[in-house]
């Protein structure tokens, strides 16, 4: 379960609770725990391994720093450890890590190997065992940097995950006056509960001062690493506890006076990527690129190219961007995808050029490509394959979903969910726990438009997708946007999981939310964890615990020797499959029929070379199915 709640396990301290959705929504995390089953400003992560690590600036190197010994002539670094002496709290350079959590790495595995710079600050054994000092910062400065002007690119690596802790980097060009260019601050906390948190071993961060404010003419340069609380006013020392920062490799390299770089590529309708796109909703699908120059002077004539492939044909798309680009700024491009055809669209190559030579021409491209359907009736920002999961971890008032615009005025039939449990059994939904589909304005509190009845959870729904069907067809209005939930009040329970959906893919910000009872307020869902809750705009469509109302059947002659005829009633069109299963769950007969009308239809099955017994025929409708008997003689 990956999220942006900062959960408060305990202490009762609920920082920011009036944050908005789409915010960062910082709170105070009262103890690591362990499950036993982009950030903004002028940097860029990317989370590679060493041997692809190489600085991306250019021109000459005009520092370089592997910490191996920082009290050396000019690489000798202050050290303001706010008077604490004690060897596991404060800045080091170290040749293993000082650490108290055995799943962070000891080593930053840096491309010079050998020592780093660390900072910690003590230990937690548990939450009454905490031998981190409180109100301290604690601050690594570089030595005085030459450099030609402000031009110039830093490079390094770092290792580690955050808490409640505060991870900055600063420059200075007198060594008084400070600015911040780089921070952790706003990524994702680890808590010992998701693994993902603890930053890439190593992780490479570009930073450019050529957007900085520091002086155009700086000819000194000061590098500082500090370390703090994000709640400096708190007393309590889980707000001071660290899971460790580990830096190494840092390099300041000239920038490039001519390279384009491809910042970001954008796969979006209006802030939202689907998966899947129902041909009710057809719209022209806008996809493109961020271009930064990264480089110290002007370009002239951007543009920017990606490859689109339909289902008719593929498409080699240029858009022209600026005349002029100046130095350090960006340029949005986009393009635009017409959904003519039903089937796969898929989006790759995405680049920029401009008039002139690119001293960096690999960085051009972004080598992101993403891929959509469109079609049928279901509306999907999932990927459907599952990565992870959601669960109620409150055993009271639970809401997820995603947003979800509509281009033309629709008619809602239901709310589909994939319905997680993992492989071991540890973790599932609780048998019986009361759940509904919910469809929200997109505003203020979320105001629920229409509810489906509650649906009890049964042993059979693990691992399988659900449709919560209301009781009437809500009308959708084009040009608005709604929230498409499922969601549950809660259990008596104080175990367990009252329900547990499969997350898949990434979304982007403020397009995957979820609700909590303890909070009482909707926060979004980290990025890398999209809930696997579908908008269904099916005509026709019944409920799974309804199904068996809307699909009459009858098997005879029943016992059967050599023909039984299954014959069967469904009051909607739609896929039907038949299977017919043997005692030992073996399948000796299966069929799908698509797209088959309404009404009547009927199977005559051979049986004559069947095993005498008994068997399940089995029909399936719309993610849901009923069991008849077959004896055969």
């Amino acid at each position: 379960m990956k999220k942006n709640l900062l959960l408060v396990l305990g202490l009762g301290l609920a920082l920011n609770s009036t944050a908005q959705v789409g915010k960062q929504i910082q709170k105070f995390e009262n103890r690591p725990i362990k499950l036993n089953d982009n950030v903004t400003g002028y940097h860029t992560f990317s989370k590679k391994g060493n041997d692809s690590f190489t600085a991306k600036a250019g021109g000459d190197t005009l520092f370089y720093d592997n910490f191996s010994d920082i009290s050396a002539s000019g690489t000798n670094w202050t050290i303001d450890n706010a008077g604490e002496t004690a060897a596991d709290r404060g800045w080091a350079n170290v040749a293993t890590s000082r650490k108290w959590y055995a799943d962070i790495n000891p080593k930053i595995n840096s491309h010079s190997a050998g020592k780093f710079l660390e900072v910690m600050n003590g230990k937690y054994v548990s939450a009454s065992n905490i031998t981190a000092a409180t109100n301290i910062t604690y601050i690594a400065t570089s030595p005085a940097i030459t450099i030609p002007n402000k031009n110039v690119t830093i490079n390094f690596l770092q290792y580690g995950a955050i808490f409640n802790d505060s991870q900055i980097m600063e420059v200075s060009a007198d060594g008084n006056n400070w600015e911040q260019i780089f921070t952790n601050d706003n990524r994702i906390t680890f808590n010992g509960a998701d693994p993902s948190a603890i930053y890439t071993n190593p992780e490479a961060v570009e930073v450019n001062l050529g957007v900085s404010g520091l002086p155009v003419n700086t000819t000194t340069l000061y590098v500082r690493f500090k370390f703090s609380s994000r709640f400096p006013s708190e007393t309590n020392k889980i707000a001071w506890i660290t899971f460790g920062w580990m830096i190494d490799d840092l390099t300041v390299t000239e920038n490039y006076i001519s390279d384009l770089k491809n910042e970001k590529s954008i796969v979006s309708s209006k802030g939202i990527r689907y998966s899947i796109i129902p041909t009710s909703q057809s719209h022209d699908v806008p996809v493109g690129n961020i271009l930064l120059n990264n480089g110290s002077s002007d370009l002239s004539n951007v543009r920017s190219f990606v490859k689109i492939t339909t289902p008719s044909g593929v498409i080699n798309d240029t858009v022209n961007g600026s005349a002029t680009l100046a130095a350090y700024a960006t340029d949005t491009v986009e393009h635009s995808i017409t959904l003519n055809n039903q089937g796969t669209y898929s989006v790759s190559k995405f680049g920029g050029l401009f008039d002139g030579v690119d001293e960096v021409a690999s960085n051009d491209t972004s080598g992101y490509s993403f891929s959509f359907n469109y079609g049928g009736t279901i509306y999907a920002l999932d990927l459907g394959s599952v990565s992870n999961y959601d669960y109620d971890p409150e055993n009271s008032e639970y809401h997820v979903g995603n947003a979800f615009d509509i281009y033309s005025n629709v008619k809602a039939t239901g709310v589909d969910i994939y319905m997680f449990a993992s492989s071991n059994g540890n973790v599932k939904g609780t048998e019986g726990t009361e759940i509904f589909g919910a469809i929200r304005k997109y505003e203020s509190g979320f105001p629920v438009v229409d509810a489906t009845p509650l649906y009890s959870i049964g042993a059979g729904d693990n691992n399988k997708w659900i449709t919560l069907v209301f009781d009437s067809p809500v009308d959708l209005t084009n040009g608005s946007t709604y929230l498409v939930t499922v969601g549950t009040y809660g259990t008596s329970a104080t175990t367990g999981m009252d329900f547990v959906i499969g997350s898949s893919g990434n979304s982007l910000s403020g397009t995957s939310l979820y609700f909590t009872g303890s909070q009482n307020n909707w926060f979004r869902m980290n990025s890398d964890a999209t809930p696997m809750v579908r908008l269904n705009l099916t005509p026709g469509i019944v409920s799974t615990k309804n199904l068996g109302e809307s699909v009459k059947a009858n098997i005879y002659p029943n016992p059967a020797k050599d023909v039984a005829v299954i014959d069967y009633n469904t009051a909607f069109d739609g896929d039907v499959k038949v299977s017919v299963i043997d005692l030992n769950g073996k399948a000796v007969y299966s069929n799908t029929f698509a797209n088959q009308a309404a009404g009547n239809n009927k199977i005559e099955l051979n049986v004559n070379n069947y095993t005498s017994g008994v068997y399940q025929v089995v029909i399936e409708a719309n993610s849901s199915m009923i069991t008849k008997k077959l004896v055969i003689k």
